[in-house]
């Protein structure tokens, strides 16, 4: 796996979540789930998450 799969957050796990709605698949599902309960933003983009 490179880098490029790997979580923006953690650099540990390989990003599997997809954000909606900008679509930006970045981060494990951990990471995913950290986000979602405390900003709801896109750690790329900052699109307000759905």
């Amino acid at each position: 796996m490179n880098e490029d799969d790997m979580c923006v957050v953690c650099m540990d796990a390989p990003s599997v979540m997809h954000f909606s709605p900008c679509g930006h698949q970045v981060t494990c599902a951990q990471c995913a789930e950290n986000i979602a309960a405390k900003n709801s933003e896109c750690p790329m983009c900052r699109c307000r998450l759905q």
